[in-house]
């Protein structure tokens, strides 16, 4: 893993309003309305904001509603409402189900401060994010009858997520530029925490004049799976508490992925023993950052990759190079997708080894563009998402 930089030069973090999907609404008396369309991709924790041409009477707020479209299930609402720019904001109290469609009516009741109200209700549908992939194939066991390339990428993530140590399979079109163990190191890239301890594999191959095989796979790991599966556990239920801590219902993609990079910089360190014969297996994993608050660069950016992604913003995990100064030396860190656009994450170079041993925080490799990671870093950029912005 890379050596940290050792810069503590200060970086001035400006932060943007965060914008709302806005409606503007006017009253009976001015306009009749005409039914709101639907949108898609809705974050789970999204925040509504409406503007309206008057001031509301408070107590007719509950004239909002959302529900659940298949079931017609009502969503347990929470109303914030700014009197000075005449905007409610609407949040479910217990956020959407991923996948869902939802239809929110704003009923003729509503009412302004002076008695109007609006000429006809209003329905607006809308349509949340899918369920992040992590969750589609955890509980699907794959078959070990092997017909194509992404049947034995399925399987091995199954095993390495399950800690399997040994794996049998036939593939019935065996050809060796596909069927080869770096998928391992593949699926690990992709779903960086489903490694917490994976310490290299050996496989055996044999072919048939039919044009299959039969592989074996010994996979080796540097704990046992009970202890496997309780580092996992732990690092699950720690994001959970970090996110419920530093994450409010107003805020926008940005201020979350602010909140969650300051926490991880705040409350980790990094673990000089890499630069030793003992360092930890730990440290390379989110358990180490998240947990035991100590950790490597992998470790920095898979807490990051599973902070953001259970937040709904999409992250990727990147491994390449960093320079110290001196040399380049493996490295990772984070891709983000912010506003629709894609940056450049460091949160270990953001946590800053000092001569005294003080603790920095700084911004200087928080959503930058390719230009300026270059400068310092390298990476395949064939295989990760152009990030040309400078917002």
């Amino acid at each position: 893993m890379s050596l940290k930089n050792k810069s503590t030069r200060v970086f001035i973090l400006t932060l943007f309003a965060s914008l709302f999907f806005i409606f503007q609404c006017v009253f009976a008396s001015e306009v009749d309305y005409k039914a709101w369309g639907s949108k898609k991709d809705i974050d789970i924790n999204k925040i509504w904001t409406m503007s309206f041409n008057k001031n509301l009477d408070k107590n007719t707020l509950d004239n909002i509603t959302i529900a659940e479209k298949d079931t017609n299930r009502s969503i347990d609402l929470e109303f914030n409402y700014d009197e000075i720019n005449k905007a409610v904001k609407v949040s479910a109290l217990n956020g959407y189900n991923y996948g869902k469609t939802y239809y929110m009516l704003i009923n003729s009741e509503l009412k302004s401060s002076d008695g109007k109200k609006i000429v006809q209700p209003i329905r607006f549908e809308f349509k949340t994010k899918d369920k992040p992939k992590e969750q589609e194939w955890i509980n699907k066991i794959p078959s070990s009858d092997i017909n194509t390339y992404d049947e034995f990428y399925s399987l091995i993530r199954y095993a390495l997520y399950n800690f399997e140590d040994k794996l049998e399979l036939k593939i019935n079109k065996y050809n060796s530029k596909d069927y080869k163990l770096d998928v391992i190191n593949k699926v690990i890239e992709a779903y960086p925490n489903i490694d917490y301890g994976y310490n290299g594999a050996e496989g055996s191959i044999r072919t048939y004049s039919n044009g299959s095989a039969q592989m074996s796979i010994n996979i080796k790991y540097q704990f046992s799976k009970e202890d496997m599966m309780e580092m996992r556990k732990l690092s699950e239920e720690k994001a959970e508490e970090v996110i419920s801590k530093v994450i409010k219902l107003n805020m926008s993609d940005y201020e979350k992925e602010v909140a969650l990079h300051d926490y991880i910089v705040n409350n980790s360190k990094y673990d000089k023993r890499l630069f030793t014969q003992n360092m930890p297996p730990e440290s390379y994993t989110d358990y180490g950052i998240l947990v035991q608050g100590i950790g490597v660069c992998s470790g920095y950016a898979r807490a990051m990759y599973r902070l953001l992604n259970m937040v709904g913003i999409e992250c990727l995990y990147v491994t390449g190079y960093g320079n110290d100064g001196t040399r380049d030396v493996p490295h990772a860190w984070n891709i983000v997708k912010i506003e629709g656009n894609y940056y450049h994450l460091d949160a270990t170079w953001d946590d800053p080894i000092t001569y005294t041993g003080r603790d920095i925080i700084t911004h200087n490799y928080f959503n930058i563009n390719d230009e300026k990671m270059s400068l310092d870093h390298s990476w395949d950029v064939n295989k990760y998402p152009k990030c040309p912005r400078t917002k």
